[in-house]
Order: structure tokens, then sequence, then C-alpha cells
């Protein structure tokens, strides 16, 4: 399951629901840009150390750059299939 920011940021702030859903995930994944802006947000090597091990607790790991490519890719081919707006090629 590909999860953004915030939803690690609700579970940081002790919000049940989020920690419940993400403890009944067999496996994250997190996309390099959430993963630079979680680091961007740790104030301490101890606070990079507990994100690390709340990523290998969930079994955790970060998209590559060729897997976000693919996944820009088919986001892209949903949208022109459904009639909706063609992503910028500058994306790809």
């Amino acid at each position: 399951m590909l999860v953004d920011t915030d939803v690690l940021i609700f579970n940081q702030r002790g919000n049940e629901k989020t920690a419940e859903w993400l403890d009944s995930q067999p496996h994250i994944t997190l996309s390099a840009v959430t993963w630079m802006e979680l680091i961007q947000g740790v104030r301490n090597r101890q606070e990079l150390r507990t994100l690390r091990e709340a990523l290998r607790y969930w079994g955790g790991s970060i998209m590559s750059a060729a897997g976000t490519r693919g996944a820009v890719l088919w986001l892209g081919g949903k949208v022109v299939a459904t009639g909706g707006l063609e992503p910028p090629t500058s994306a790809l």
C-alpha cells in the first residue's frame, strides 16, 4: 500500500484509527518524495532512528525511481482512459 506523508504524520500525532490501519497493512510503501518530507521533518538523530524503526516495523520500503515513474505512467494512462486531463510531460 502506497502511504502518503499525511498518514504517517496523523499516526505520529497519536491518531488511533490511523495507527490501527497502519498496523493492519501487511506492507507499506513510501514514495521518494514522502520519505524526503519525513526526513526533513525530523529534528535529530533519535527521531530519524525512530522513523526508520517504524518503517521496518510496518515492513515498509521506499519506492524506487523506476517504480515511481511506472506509477506516474500507469496513473496517466488511467486518467486518459477515463477522459480526464492528460498529465504534463514534465511529470514523466
